[in-house]
Order: structure tokens, then C-alpha cells, then sequence
């Protein structure tokens, strides 16, 4: 965090001293194709994504705390849409958050990912796990109203078109 803050400074100075023009985009829970699925290190979602894809018929689907933490995740394309009209529409170096802007449940994102692939396993919560912040939701508010943007792909399609190109690159 403290680097990115450093980086906008750094964007803000240069277009006060140069007039360089930077917009600045704060991204949330960004998730596409080429994330990380090694599930010691990715986030919630690829993890998910890769612990279903390996699931064996009849086993449960285990998801880490109470599952009622919730979650602002966007596909990465609307990320890259976002930083166009960023640069387009606000190179003013004022931060304006992209993210979906809507909250889902890890428990819901589970039946997502399960849904995609097919599968009826049944989602079990293990509390004794840990989780996360228990709730991480985003404005985007500023993003509609400056650069009129809205994301394009539901988190729905978004797990599918993952889940498509991992099949097929996995």
C-alpha cells in the first residue's frame, strides 16, 4: 500500500513540475485469466477456481471461515477498460477507484464456481480457518460520475470465461 501511495505522489509532482498528464486508477479485487491458481498463494477467487476444478465427485467443496465475508471482484478487462478512461477522461493524477462496485459473499462465490463447472458438491464453512477482512466493498461512485464508467462483465460471466481459459491452458 504504502508504494502505491508513493507512486501517486510521484504521479501528482510530475504533472505539477512537467505537466505530465497521469490518471489514477485504485483497483479492486482485479481477477481474469492469467491470475495466480497456485492455491498457497492466490486470492480467493483463482484459488476457488482451481480447488473446484480438482475436485473429486462426491467430495465436499471446503471454503475457509464462515463463507459470509464479502468480496468486490471485477474481471480484469474492466480494469483495463477503467485505466483507458482514466487516462482519457481524468489524467488529472486524482485517484478514482475501479471495481465492480457490488459485494458477494465467499459462500455465494463458491455456488458460482461450482455453477460454472458444473458441480453440485456441497459447500461446507470451516470457521476454524482463517479469513480475510470481513467485508472489502469499493465506490465507484466517482468513476461513474467522472469517467462514466460501469463494468461490462457480470462476476458470473467473468468465472465462466476464467474457468473456460483454464481449462484450456491448465
Amino acid at each position: 500500500g504504502q508504494s502505491k501511495r508513493f507512486l501517486e505522489q510521484l504521479c501528482r509532482y510530475y504533472q505539477r513540475t512537467t505537466n505530465l498528464q497521469c490518471g489514477i486508477v485504485r483497483p479492486s479485487g482485479a481477477v481474469g485469466r492469467f491470475d495466480n491458481f497456485d492455491e498457497r498463494t492466490s486470492h480467493v477467487l483463482p484459488g476457488m477456481i482451481a480447488r473446484a476444478m480438482a475436485l473429486k465427485p462426491g467430495d465436499p467443496f471446503v471454503i475457509w471461515g464462515t463463507g459470509e465475508d464479502v468480496r468486490d471482484l471485477i474481471h480484469s478487462s474492466d480494469v483495463a477498460y477503467g485505466l483507458l478512461l482514466a487516462v482519457a477522461h481524468a489524467p488529472n493524477s486524482d485517484p478514482i477507484n475501479i471495481a465492480s462496485g457490488v459485494g458477494i459473499s465467499t459462500k455465494h462465490m463458491a455456488r458460482l464456481v461450482l455453477d460454472a463447472i458444473d458441480s453440485d458438491a456441497e459447500i461446507v464453512c470451516d470457521p476454524e480457518k482463517p479469513s480475510a477482512l470481513r467485508t472489502r466493498l469499493v465506490s465507484i461512485d466517482k468513476a461513474k460520475r467522472v469517467l462514466g464508467f460501469e463494468p461490462r462483465v457480470s462476476l458470473n460471466d467473468g468465472v465462466k470465461d476464467i474457468i473456460s481459459w483454464r481449462k484450456d491452458h491448465a
